[in-house]
């Protein structure tokens, strides 16, 4: 017999689930696109200071980050997964 699961590990799981695909996502873009989106939305550091860790122009650092966003979103879309699985 089935019994059913609280709301807490069902929240759980679908959390670990998330993870992984954005996990996923992250390790699909090149590794400039990555690494400007760990400092920018994890380290949470200035276009400033990402500048002078990556040696790009600050017109650069907006474009990989506004390019890295889309292809997230892209990347994440239900469909996407469907075809990965």
């Amino acid at each position: 017999m089935d019994l059913p699961h609280p709301p807490e590990v069902l929240d759980q799981l679908n959390q670990e689930e998330q993870r992984n695909q954005v996990q996923w996502a992250l390790s699909q873009l090149k590794s400039s696109e990555h690494l400007v989106m760990n400092l920018f939305y994890l380290e949470e550091l200035s276009y400033e200071e990402i500048t002078v860790i990556t040696n790009l122009r600050l017109a650069n650092v907006k474009v990989k980050l506004h390019r890295s966003k889309k292809k997230l979103k892209r990347l994440l879309a239900p469909q996407e997964f469907a075809q990965r699985a």
